[in-house]
């Protein structure tokens, strides 16, 4: 049995065309050019399939997610209504976490808050040191909620983890 395992071995080694292989030889530079196509094509279809859920309605936490803003995991199931809440939940919490990532866009979140709100982060941003924050905020929602309107007083809410 071993003999047969080494036979290919054996003709590929012994310099004869009988019996070879065709195996190509190492190339560092076409193995990284192929790596990276490859890189390439799995982050566009991984886009165009993000995308396309998007389009059909549906929302993932792929879909919620930037760079430096992670949606990790969503609920399941859930209705309109709890999609519009968190949809603009995650908006919310992307352009105020930006802010103190960046310092900067504030402004951006004027139109997310009360005026006592947005006063109250433009009062702590300008009391913060001048700079930037480097890293990345994770997010797993758990759960989505909005109560009716008759219950006092109606709520909607988002609750979530960070890591």
């Amino acid at each position: 049995m071993l003999l047969l395992a080494c036979g290919p071995l054996v003709a590929c080694l012994s310099g004869s065309d009988e019996g070879s292989l065709d195996i190509p030889t190492y190339d560092p530079e076409a193995w990284a050019s192929a790596e990276a196509s490859e890189s390439a094509a799995a982050a566009e279809a991984s886009a165009s399939a993000a995308a396309s859920v998007e389009a059909a309605g549906i929302v993932t936490a792929e879909s919620l997610s930037t760079e430096r803003h992670v949606i990790t995991s969503i609920p399941e199931d859930l209705d309109e209504n709890q999609t519009e809440i968190l949809k603009a939940f995650v908006h919310y919490d992307e352009v105020t976490w930006n802010v103190w990532f960046t310092r900067t866009g504030i402004e951006d979140a004027e139109p997310l808050m009360t005026a006592e709100a947005y006063q109250r982060l433009k009062n702590n941003v300008d009391q913060t040191v001048a700079g930037h924050t480097d890293g990345t905020v994770r997010v797993a929602v758990t759960s989505v909620y909005l109560t009716p309107l008759y219950d006092s007083p109606p709520s909607l809410g988002v609750s979530w983890l960070r890591g």
